[in-house]
């Protein structure tokens, strides 16, 4: 490590955290976004506590992932580049989960979704990150790129989700060639968007409740 990078100190965060947990509609929802939050976090930490010229300094313990916060703290140089890198790819993996347990537990719908997962495993999280040759200072770079903030937002087509409040409602037909913003309306898609949500719920509420069931 060159005298240099000793000296340098990187502050690492990601937005939007406060509304990805304030769209949580039950408890279930606040625990899970609260464990996706934390996850990310750490996947950040893990890398940089891989290089040889990099050292954790927060979260001080770095293999507990509940709760671990999104603000990292770093003694050495961390690329920028390399922290989006990361975050984006943990991202794209817990998509991939997702996506496949829905296709798989509901496999009659034909799904047109494909481009709008990937707009979500580009554009749902904004990295920021700030150098300084002490703490203080790379807070304090940190803070000032936050304010310039270069985040694209994807012009969804059709009504935006309850959950999120920013992305499309996600649904089979998602993606759908003949969807024309000239002329569609929720009314016209709301039979199959309902339909589609409550064999979801069949699933999940069906699954809650056989755990719940299960002795302890």
């Amino acid at each position: 490590m060159t005298d240099e990078a000793k000296d340098t100190y990187t502050a690492i965060t990601f937005a939007p955290v406060q509304g990805f947990i304030e769209k949580s509609r039950k408890l279930r929802d606040l625990y899970g976004a609260s464990l996706i939050l934390s996850y990310l976090s750490q996947q950040i930490v893990l890398a940089a506590d891989k290089l040889p010229e990099t050292t954790v300094i927060s979260p001080a313990n770095i293999s507990i992932q509940k709760g671990m916060p999104n603000r990292i703290l770093i003694k050495g140089h961390f690329p920028a580049e390399t922290a989006r890198k990361v975050l984006l790819t943990a991202w794209k993996d817990i998509l991939a989960v997702c996506r496949n347990w829905i296709e798989t537990k509901l496999s009659d719908y034909e799904y047109e979704w494909e481009r709008e997962w990937g707009h979500w495993g580009k554009h749902t999280w904004e990295i920021f990150w700030g150098t300084g040759k002490t703490i203080a200072a790379a807070m304090e770079d940190l803070e000032t790129r936050k304010l310039s903030r270069a985040w694209t937002a994807i012009n969804w087509i059709g009504e935006s989700s309850s959950l999120t409040g920013t992305d499309g409602i996600a649904f089979p037909g998602l993606g759908g060639e003949d969807r024309n913003p000239k002329d569609l309306t929720y009314r016209s898609e709301q039979g199959d968007i309902q339909k589609f949500y409550e064999s979801l719920a069949n699933i999940t509420e069906n699954q809650d409740n056989s755990q719940e069931d299960e002795p302890g």
